[in-house]
């Protein structure tokens, strides 16, 4: 059997035809009577009782001659489109090599050895990946085999279960590292987060000790009179600071120079009464344009009050509801 001469492109000559199947020649073969056929022609005609050439009716038998080189020529370079599909224009004289490299829809057997599987070229990528008869690699012991029996390997030999234990191992290696990690980071944020609150407190504390200690540390002179000691003296300050907290040291100078200073009750400082006027006393209730941070509510310039006054006026004032 032929080519059909629907698959060249142009109108194909008579001398390429073949006299048995009218298509054209697939493996011309010449005769004894010179005349060509197709070789599977050929061969069907000489299974008759008396075989005969259709052109000439001789009878019909092989010759050992080869075919004209010229006429060979010509009828390789015949054009045609490949019979199998793929849209590809070529020289008859390249068929063969086209099915055997190029051709995407040409089926030839899966290379992997024990597969029988009649694949496409266009196909075999994605066959190769899923072929049972593949060669792949034991992912407990690296051992290389076939995919069909990689199972029976792996159950034999138990090598997955000891990959799996080494995993666990590994795995829980890791996970203690990146534990330790964290606790060190965390320790080094909360031991910085303390410091910073440690340092927020202590200058909180400077601030509140230096705000009262220049309003409550006074010495008295030789005129009666209080003179507030001089923060700029570092020996004194330091000193004071380091000794008692500001309400004592006020009970304390109200002690040895009682007779000279009294301690008022609204501001809690010690004052004379020459130097004691409508502006002397400075209450502070939460006033923020002086900036004391106190739980009241404003900031009022009065006259001094002293202590002992006001407890004497409550008892006063309480033996006067008794009665």
């Amino acid at each position: 059997m032929g080519i059909s001469q629907e698959l060249f492109v142009g109108k194909i000559s008579t001398e390429f035809i073949c006299s048995h199947c009218h298509d054209v020649f697939l493996e011309p073969t010449v005769l004894t009577c010179l005349h060509l056929l197709c070789s599977k022609c050929c061969k069907k005609r000489l299974k008759h009782r008396a075989p005969t050439c259709p052109i000439c009716k001789k009878s019909l038998s092989e010759s050992n001659e080869k075919v004209n080189k010229y006429w060979k020529a010509r009828y390789e370079s015949l054009k045609i489109n490949c019979p199998k599909g793929c849209e590809n224009v070529l020289m008859l004289g390249d068929l063969h090599k086209h099915y055997i490299h190029e051709c995407e829809l040409t089926v030839s057997l899966c290379v992997n050895l024990g597969c029988s599987r009649k694949i496409r070229r266009r196909d075999m990528p994605f066959h190769l990946k899923q072929c049972d008869f593949r060669i792949v690699c034991c992912e407990g012991c690296g051992f290389r085999t076939k995919y069909v029996n990689l199972r029976l390997h792996q159950v034999v030999q138990k090598c997955l279960r000891a990959n799996n234990r080494r995993m666990i191992v590994q795995n829980r290696r890791e996970m203690r590292e990146r534990l330790k990690e964290h606790r060190s980071k965390l320790q080094e944020e909360s031991f910085e987060i303390e410091i910073e609150e440690r340092d927020f407190d202590r200058a909180k504390m400077w601030s509140a000790i230096t705000r009262n200690s220049r309003s409550r540390s006074v010495t008295p002179n030789r005129f009666g009179g209080c003179r507030a000691s001089d923060p700029s003296d570092g020996r004194g300050f330091n000193r004071f600071v380091q000794t008692a907290p500001p309400r004592s040291l006020a009970k304390a100078v109200q002690g040895t120079v009682a007779t000279q200073c009294k301690l008022c009750a609204f501001c809690n400082k010690l004052f004379t009464e020459n130097c004691n006027h409508n502006e002397a006393c400075i209450r502070h209730k939460g006033c923020q344009a002086c900036g004391k941070l106190d739980n009241l509510g404003g900031c009022i310039r009065s006259w001094h009050w002293s202590a002992d006054q006001v407890e004497k006026t409550r008892m006063l004032n309480s033996s006067i509801q008794l009665v």
